[in-house]
């Protein structure tokens, strides 16, 4: 039994890091955006936002801790397809 609330204390001090950095990360790249006038960063930082939110929102109306590693690895696909498209792009006309 003390095994087990040991690694349920390391889990939780993990999951209030992870809050904490993403909500630093929200904070700053929402602000870098905005002072470089850059809408990228600023969509990044507002991502990091809705992330944090929906991850936090899920978990305590649902239970569906799992949610955030689900949607990460169903990323994957959109992330390798992309990479390939941008490396067919950069070959140039007429190779396959």
């Amino acid at each position: 039994m003390l095994e087990r609330n040991a690694g349920i204390k390391r889990g939780l001090t993990v999951e209030i890091l992870s809050l904490a950095w993403v909500t630093v990360e929200a904070v700053v790249a929402v602000w870098a955006g905005m002072a470089a006038h850059s809408l990228a960063l600023t969509a990044w930082g507002i991502d990091s936002v809705i992330e944090l939110l929906a991850g936090v929102g899920l978990t305590a109306l649902f239970g569906w801790w799992w949610v955030d590693a689900a949607t990460s690895l169903g990323m994957v696909y959109f992330v390798v397809r992309e990479g390939l498209e941008a490396l067919e792009a950069a070959r140039g006309p007429g190779h396959t």
